[in-house]
């Protein structure tokens, strides 16, 4: 797969945005954030349900990172790349349910 020369980081909150009634009432709380521009900026999404807690960050190159789990001891992480807002959909789809997964 190729990398994008430039993923659109704002489509993080339209994916986020559209999601926002299900995760609310799922108990699923979340943060958005934008990092400072580098020379790869990025953008990031914090989902939290009772003892878990996932983070998926977007780079510009459209990489994405995503880390989940309930405590330290039990943490996960996936690399993947986007090409395309279906592909961070996905992704965002599989965050939320990891972190359902680790609820205890």
């Amino acid at each position: 797969m190729n990398m994008l020369e430039h993923f659109d980081l704002h489509l993080l909150a339209r994916a986020t945005g559209s999601r926002a009634d299900e995760w609310r009432a799922d108990g699923v709380s979340w943060e958005l954030h934008e990092g400072p521009e580098t020379n790869k900026p990025a953008a990031w999404l914090i989902l939290r349900k009772g003892n878990a807690d996932g983070q998926l960050t977007l780079w510009t190159s459209g990489e994405v990172e995503l880390d989940w789990g309930s405590s330290p001891a039990d943490t996960h992480c996936e690399h993947r790349e986007v090409l395309d807002p279906d592909d961070l959909d996905r992704c965002v789809d599989l965050l939320a349910a990891r972190v359902r997964e680790c609820v205890g």
